[in-house]
């Protein structure tokens, strides 16, 4: 009789190496890990980018000299400002109230804040102010119905542009 070689059956294999969702948790990782340090360059680059920025800006902005500061002074000092009170005054009339003048004699501009009792009284303000000879031109910025008072003004905003030369 001869002896066969033992047969070995193996019903369940033993498996080799990691299952297939250990291998996908691994890919996943590595590419969160990717993900994260390209977000953090792109972070890096756009402060780098922000601060290269400023400090151009910073180096572009010309230092204001004593002599443009004295010159500032001396444009608002020149500015006929008896004249341009007194045609303000003069285009005041009865149904209208002064509020408050903000010159602006850099630009040349002074803005009007006034109360008037009807919308005829206040452009009559505006047209009294556009043609008198101390302004080149006169515009109604804003203006408001105040509803809280019982006779209803309206309180409105004139911008006033100021001839060269005067």
């Amino acid at each position: 009789m001869r002896i066969v070689p033992r047969l070995r059956l193996d019903f369940a294999p033993r498996r080799r190496g990691l299952p297939p969702g250990y291998w996908l948790l691994a890919v996943g990782a590595v590419f969160a890990l990717l993900a994260g340090l390209a977000v953090e360059e792109r972070h890096a680059a756009a402060e780098k980018t922000a601060a290269e920025e400023k400090a151009r800006r910073i180096a572009a902005e010309k230092p204001v000299t004593a002599a443009q500061r004295f010159d500032a002074v001396d444009r608002r000092l020149a500015t006929p400002w008896g004249m341009i009170l007194n045609a303000i005054d003069q285009a005041v009339a009865d149904h209208v109230v002064l509020l408050t003048v903000e010159p602006d004699a850099e630009k040349g501009r002074i803005q009007i804040g006034a109360e008037g009792k009807t919308a005829a009284a206040m452009t009559d303000f505006v047209s009294a102010l556009a043609s008198h000879s101390a302004f080149s031109g006169a515009v109604l910025v804003s203006h408001q119905v105040r509803a809280e008072d019982q006779d209803k003004p309206l309180r409105f905003t004139v911008a006033v542009q100021l001839r060269v030369g005067k």
